[in-house]
């Protein structure tokens, strides 16, 4: 596809007077590229977001948000701190 658009951008008579076909084919190629690994770190950037979601929702979180106590060993709902419910973070 990218090929069709290098070579009709190449033949076009306007962009010819303007640069030169390596030049036209430098930057199409360049720009091709781009948007190829944009589309890749979008869909590489959604899965990790899926798997951190996942995550959170799944475990307890190792500190308390309102106090910031260590929960780890901990075993009841309550920050034993300040008494805060203890949730995975998404209450």
């Amino acid at each position: 596809m990218f090929g069709i658009v290098e070579m009709a951008l190449i033949h076009a008579s306007w962009l010819r007077d303007q640069f030169p076909a390596w030049f036209t084919l430098f930057l199409t190629s360049t720009v091709s590229t781009f948007v190829i690994y944009w589309i890749y770190l979008v869909r590489i950037r959604g899965g990790v977001l899926l798997y951190v979601e996942a995550q959170r929702k799944s475990h307890r979180l190792p500190m308390c948000l309102e106090c910031g106590y260590n929960l780890e060993g901990v075993a009841n709902s309550t920050c034993p701190e300040c008494g805060a419910h203890i949730g995975s973070g998404l209450e």
